[in-house]
């Protein structure tokens, strides 16, 4: 990847949008309309590409860069109410001025889309696209686009109480939390669908290291995501680090569950803890959910949420392919017993926790 264009990433995403539920996308010219929003987005997202790639001058491309390099830039437009872009809101970035100038002057001329229209209001709306398009240098000097698959869900990888306590050391114990530790990876299949070109975007580069690790294993760590997975493909996908025993590193006692035995090692403790979470939440799961949105396979979610010094659940967030999915659980976790808070230096301590859930039909 040339180093002259660096992504500028806000946050861990791909991309971000100001869109909420509530309103449908714009459609990309000539393109169908009553499309599910995922497909609509990949079709906005990808005809943009080969919007680009087709418009992009060689002459140019000779000039920075030579076959077979390969480039990734940022780029973000607004979709005005007519379906034009606002073309002062357009922004590309990279650390090349001309590029950023050239490739501006493409987004501008996209065809007219049609807007999207706010459920409410049934008026059309400004819509916000922000992107990370990728790109490789062929031997006529063309932009080609590399297309990449986005995998749903969240990527849940698994480490263990060494290698977290290492990241810990490396980042100066960042606040005694990996809450953090999340990012996207992009990587491709090759012909025997064994995972290579893993690129990982983290807020912390001592943990792509084993995150990488990981991401070539996945087959083992993470069989549903992995089956997924074509041969000859590039894909990309959010990942978040699953390992709640985060909680007894960083605390002399974690916090207690009621009816877990109070005087035991953390490990025994946190074992207990989400033991008894899960049983809470599977007795009051209502399962008339996953019948009205027809699902049959199992469903992880994963909860966070934070244990003040008084013992109470606070900042409960869920997440998970189905928002009502997600919703039933914070429902559930907000009706959680006071805990034994965490203890630091013999005094209580507010903690973070994190961990997944499973609930099966």
């Amino acid at each position: 990847m040339k180093n002259l264009f660096t992504v500028l990433f806000v946050g861990f995403h791909l991309f971000t949008f100001s869109q909420s539920i509530n309103k449908s996308y714009p459609t990309f010219y000539n393109c169908k309309k009553n499309q599910p929003p995922s497909k609509k987005m990949k079709e906005i997202r990808d005809s943009i590409q080969v919007y680009i790639s087709n418009n992009l001058k060689s002459d140019y491309i000779k000039n920075i860069l030579k076959p077979n390099d390969s480039i990734e830039f940022n780029y973000e437009i607004i979709i005005g109410e007519k379906g034009h872009l606002l073309y002062n809101k357009t922004k590309v970035r990279t650390s090349l001025p001309s590029f950023n100038r050239e490739i501006s002057k493409i987004l501008n001329r996209l065809p007219k889309f049609t807007p999207g229209i706010a459920t409410r209001t049934k008026k059309p709306y400004n819509f916000k696209l922000n992107e990370n398009p990728e790109f490789y240098v062929d031997k006529n000097f063309q932009l080609k686009p590399i297309i990449r698959n986005r995998l749903k869900g969240i990527l849940h990888l698994k480490t263990n109480e060494i290698e977290v306590l290492k990241i810990q050391d490396s980042l100066c114990k960042i606040k005694h939390t990996i809450k953090h530790l999340n990012g996207t990876a992009y990587f491709s299949t090759n012909t025997e669908n064994k995972i290579t070109n893993i690129r990982i975007y983290c807020k912390y580069n001592k943990a792509k290291s084993f995150i990488s690790e990981s991401l070539k294993n996945l087959k083992k760590t993470d069989n549903e995501t992995y089956s997924l997975l074509k041969n000859n493909n590039n894909y990309s996908v959010n990942f978040n680090i699953n390992n709640a025993m985060v909680v007894s590193l960083v605390n002399k006692k974690s916090a207690v569950f009621p009816g877990c035995k109070k005087n035991t090692s953390d490990s025994e403790s946190k074992k207990c803890f989400d033991n008894k979470i899960s049983i809470f939440f599977k007795k009051r799961f209502q399962k008339k959910i996953l019948k009205r949105l027809d699902i049959t396979k199992p469903q992880k979610i994963l909860v966070s949420f934070k244990i003040d010094i008084n013992g109470y659940i606070i900042y409960i967030k869920a997440k998970t392919k189905h928002q009502q999915i997600a919703d039933e659980t914070e429902r559930i976790i907000a009706l959680l017993p006071k805990m034994q808070p965490a203890i630091r230096n013999h005094t209580p301590s507010p903690i973070d926790y994190q961990l997944v859930l499973e609930i099966t039909k």
